[in-house]
């Protein structure tokens, strides 16, 4: 996969502005959920997609994510001037918008 198609992957799908019929509305809707849930990777969810973490997978990925960091700070330490890094991880419990506002 070259730089471009992977960048190009991790975009939403884009929106055509105007849908021709419902089936149009049904497909482009489609694609952009499977798109926010398994390929987009969030900020809040500490770069883990929503699907990795609600299935618990984020796990193994943090666990990979963890020996590469490990890997780097062994090989070059003085690169890492606030010590050992750790993978963050997404919070264990979500907050409810409508709790907050009440």
């Amino acid at each position: 996969m070259t730089t471009r198609s992977a960048k190009a992957s991790s975009r939403p799908v884009s929106y055509p502005g105007r849908f021709e019929s419902i089936t149009h509305i049904q497909q482009w809707y489609s694609a952009y959920v499977d798109w926010y849930n398994l390929q987009h990777h969030h900020i809040g969810l500490a770069g883990f997609t929503p699907e990795q973490v609600f299935t618990g997978r984020y796990h193994d990925i943090a666990e990979f994510r963890q020996q590469a960091l490990d890997d780097s700070f062994e090989a070059h330490p003085e690169r890492f001037t606030r010590g050992r890094p750790k993978v963050a991880m997404p919070p264990t419990r979500a907050v409810s918008m409508t709790k907050c506002n009440t």
